[in-house]
């Protein structure tokens, strides 16, 4: 992240846990209001997605620079991308996964990026390690209820 980046602020560590190299999400510090549990989507995700799938179809697209920066600007308004910026649209689809890992930091949705590219899954503290995309644990197998119930369907 850059030192401008306001979302900075998010990550916190306790004395106890700065000593062992931990940081904390402050970012919902404060206990949800909310009891219906209903799925949100935030406007910043259908942003990153269409800039995303701009990047992915279009290659270097206005649209998908221009959301990017709209995304960006909220936080750090030091950082402006244009396409010279970027090599091409892969290098810039890159770019918004990246901002999509910050801008959406402790949501729950970075595994699933991961899974959605086929991405490794990184090592995690603790000694738990890295699982590539044709490792057999990267994707959880399918219950064996449901194998009983369709014939069709195999083991992954």
């Amino acid at each position: 992240w850059k030192a401008a980046d306001k979302r900075r602020t998010f990550i916190q560590a306790s004395t106890v846990a700065a000593r062992r190299g931990f940081q904390f999400l402050g970012k919902y510090a404060q206990p949800s209001p909310y009891i219906d549990w209903a799925p949100v989507i935030r406007y910043a995700e259908v942003l990153l997605n269409l800039a995303e799938a701009k990047a992915r179809t279009q290659g270097l697209d206005a649209q998908a620079i221009a959301l990017l920066n709209a995304i960006r600007r909220r936080s750090d308004e030091t950082t402006v991308f244009t396409a010279a910026n970027f090599a091409n649209g892969t290098a810039l689809a890159s770019t918004i996964l990246q901002e999509r890992n910050i801008e959406l930091l402790g949501e729950g949705l970075r595994n699933i990026d991961l899974v959605r590219l086929g991405l490794t899954i990184s090592a995690k503290p603790g000694g738990a390690p890295a699982i590539t995309s044709t490792d057999t644990r990267y994707i959880w197998p399918i219950p064996n209820n449901e194998l009983l119930y369709n014939s069709l369907m195999t083991p992954n």
